[in-house]
């Protein structure tokens, strides 16, 4: 019997101190791989932050605003998925201590606090699963090792994937040698969350699959419940924390509220469920005294084909949203 668990040892801990190498090793050489969290806690030295959901994770590039803009700041996304990161007390506190580490104050400060219905709902935006509850977390400085035992998977870090199986993974090299061989269009795009905190969203759709992509997640979100009361106390208090906070920054940033663009299907559904959201935000930035900016009605090239879903931009609306921002909005005092 201990000849025969030598031998399984034998076997087996060389195969599995390889897999552990390559699972966490792959996480130092591009924290991107993982697309929760890791990128965006390392450490970082910026002028201007953006915070919010994956719809501004993916949908504003900090990378397009410093190239049009010619103030030389530094820009950097901070912005999660909706289990990570809906306006609750813990996301509220994971951005004052961001703030507070990396924040270079030598250089005009512009915040952006994307808003939508759903990171204020009660239901949705308890902010339960989010990582900066857990001891281990450091929205400064995480280290890869500690961050992939405590919140990485294997298959995610190897195919850039995320909460993704081995059939996921499987599809998605399908994808991969597909888009190599019949689509040249893909080839050189960037790959996971980039040093600026950018999640790229590099899946090119035909016509067709957009508007399959658009109809399965509005019928998701039909029947997503909601809570009774809109929107939640909690997800209400922790917003006006932050602010409360972010106006003590010296010299005082500006601070922007802004509702990101969705699908046209995407804001229909969100003012049948939510019909007191649109006046809610402008209310609740005129009570703080912060500019609003709801770029579903004000962004003029809004367009369907600028997204892979109902409200998650491809990197070309990416492109055009980015570059709207720093050419409209963020030129405007």
């Amino acid at each position: 019997m201990d000849r025969f668990l030598a031998r399984l040892v034998a076997l087996t801990l060389p195969g599995t101190l390889l897999f552990f190498v390559l699972w966490i090793g792959l996480l130092y050489q591009d924290a991107g791989r993982d697309l929760g969290a890791l990128a965006r806690l390392a450490p970082v030295k910026c002028n201007s932050m953006i915070f919010g959901t994956s719809r501004s994770a993916q949908g504003i590039n900090p990378m397009v605003i410093e190239a049009h803009l010619e103030d030389n700041n530094r820009w950097f996304n901070f912005s999660f998925n909706l289990t990570d990161s809906p306006w609750c007390e813990a996301y509220s506190q994971a951005i004052q201590q961001k703030v507070a580490c990396s924040l270079d104050a030598t250089g005009a400060t512009t915040l952006i606090l994307c808003v939508d219905p759903w990171s204020m709902d009660e239901v949705n935006a308890d902010g339960g699963e989010f990582w900066t509850k857990n001891a281990w977390r450091s929205p400064c400085d995480t280290p890869p090792w500690r961050y992939a035992l405590a919140n990485s998977s294997p298959l995610d870090v190897f195919c850039y994937g995320s909460k993704k199986d081995l059939a996921h993974v499987i599809v998605h090299f399908v994808h991969v040698i597909r888009d190599q061989l019949f689509n040249r269009a893909t080839l050189g795009l960037p790959e996971g969350i980039q040093a600026s905190g950018w999640l790229p969203n590099n899946r090119v759709l035909s016509e067709a699959q957009r508007a399959s992509a658009i109809k399965e997640r509005i019928h998701f979100y039909e029947h997503d419940p909601i809570g009774i009361s809109w929107p939640g106390r909690q997800n209400a208090q922790a917003l006006r924390d932050l602010i409360d906070f972010l106006k003590q920054v010296r010299p005082r940033p500006r601070i922007l509220l802004l509702r990101m663009p969705v699908t046209g299907p995407m804001y229909a559904l969100e003012g049948d469920r939510f019909p007191e959201a649109s006046s809610f935000f402008t209310g609740f930035a005129f009570e703080h005294q912060i500019e609003y900016v709801d770029a579903n009605t004000y962004w003029p090239q809004l367009n369907d084909a600028f997204f892979n879903d109902g409200h998650h931009m491809n990197t070309a609306g990416s492109r055009q949203f980015s570059l709207y921002l720093a050419e409209s909005v963020l030129r405007v005092p």
